[in-house]
């Protein structure tokens, strides 16, 4: 091996420039803890906002932001620490997967109705982007 450090081997939270999966990792995790947030905080600003889908429930609404955030977290964590890259690319593929049917069963049940065919390309790119890259990491 190549004495140069590689994404695998870099310090924590030092990306390399060609490092996609830890800027991904980065993104996907703000994208969840973000609105993971917001959704614990204040559901019904989340409901309005991001997610309005009949009918609301605060308790619900911040289990998922509690959900969010941890996933979200991890996420970060794994751009940090490179050696966990595969497992959390792994879990969100699955995340957003299974996100992106539920969104594929409800596209048309939001409101505003702009929210649910948005979120379902948005989930979508985003499982087929960590889809892509946990192959990339197994085949290091």
């Amino acid at each position: 091996m190549a004495a140069s450090a590689t994404p695998r081997d870099a310090r924590p939270g030092a990306a390399a420039p060609s490092d996609v999966a830890g800027i991904v990792l980065l993104v996907a995790g703000t994208v969840l803890v973000l609105p993971g947030i917001l959704a614990f905080v204040a559901p019904g600003a989340f409901y309005d906002q991001l997610a309005g889908y009949a009918p609301r429930n605060d308790h619900f609404l911040r289990d998922l932001g509690a959900f969010q955030i941890g996933l979200g977290a991890f996420a970060v964590l794994a751009w940090a620490r490179p050696q966990l890259r595969a497992g959390a690319l792994a879990v969100l593929a699955l995340h957003f997967l299974l996100h992106t049917i539920s969104h594929v069963i409800d596209v048309s049940a939001a409101d505003p109705e702009w929210q649910g065919p948005f979120a379902l390309v948005a989930e979508g790119l985003l499982t087929a982007v960590l889809a892509a890259l946990l192959v990339r990491e197994v085949r290091r």
